[in-house]
């Protein structure tokens, strides 16, 4: 069940982002919007930032170990998937 929005201020758009392509990048962005259809390019721009945004942070999200411990507790390459602790040492 979606949340009850408590404050519509918070949704009013008050700041503005604006940037620039160059010919190749804008002919790219308009052959895109006309294979698609995309007849509201603004909301289509603030969904892909957003998106984006989104998976980064999804990506980025804090782990219990960092990348050198989990290098750490990777099996060592010369180790059969059965060995025992014996036979590693």
């Amino acid at each position: 069940m979606k949340e009850e929005i408590q404050d519509p201020e918070k949704l009013k758009r008050k700041y503005r982002l604006c940037f620039l392509f160059n010919e190749l990048e804008f002919e790219a962005f308009k052959k895109h919007c006309k294979k698609y259809k995309i007849t509201n390019k603004a909301k289509y721009m603030r969904e892909v930032v957003i998106a984006n945004i989104l998976q980064k942070q999804e990506e980025d999200h804090p782990t219990l170990f960092t990348n050198n411990d989990m290098q750490k507790m990777e099996r060592p390459k010369n180790c059969k998937p059965d060995a025992t602790v014996q036979e590693l040492f």
